[in-house]
């Protein structure tokens, strides 16, 4: 599910100008591979494929989506700076590298989680005083989304808002 919202953001909106995706999945992996190949400028590895276009002199857009547990990946996305990320994946609270992830996006990033991030830092709050306050807002109430796990009744999701 994921992999279609950052493709079709990637496709709709020509002012983002980098998506990455991190899956688990190998099956969610080959699909998305699979449909990434038909584009002609598509590089392909075993854990990685990736687009790169450029539609105008001087502006790079490009996607890329890698097999990868999202553990592993953290430092690289943090770096990326993201506007939106997906968590589409049970996380263990009190994983301080996870925490320290969330910590570090900017001001305004959107996560989508289906995850309520709130009580999970709550309970890594109460097993570590140090990570501090929660640094989002939720502003979504939970909507329903398709995912590959529950195609037909769909799976809540939370949203979240980093605060300035």
């Amino acid at each position: 599910v994921a992999e279609l919202w950052l493709f079709f953001a990637f496709l709709c909106y020509p002012q983002i100008t980098q998506v990455t995706g991190v899956e688990i999945s190998e099956a969610r992996f080959s699909l998305c591979s699979k449909a990434m190949k038909r584009i002609p400028c598509a590089e392909v590895s075993k854990n990685c494929v990736s687009i790169s276009l450029t539609p105008e002199p001087g502006k790079t857009r490009s996607l890329t989506f890698y097999k990868q547990n999202i553990m592993k990946m953290l430092d690289h996305v943090k770096k990326l700076s993201p506007e939106i990320v997906i968590f589409d994946v049970e996380i263990n609270f009190g994983d301080r590298t996870l925490i320290g992830f969330l910590k570090a996006l900017k001001p305004g990033c959107c996560v989508l989680s289906y995850e309520d991030l709130s009580a999970w830092w709550e309970k890594s709050l109460a097993a570590d005083e140090t990570i501090g306050n929660f640094p989002f807002t939720q502003f979504g109430m939970g909507n329903t989304y398709q995912t590959s796990w529950a195609p037909n009744a769909g799976y809540k999701f939370m949203a979240w808002r980093k605060k300035c």
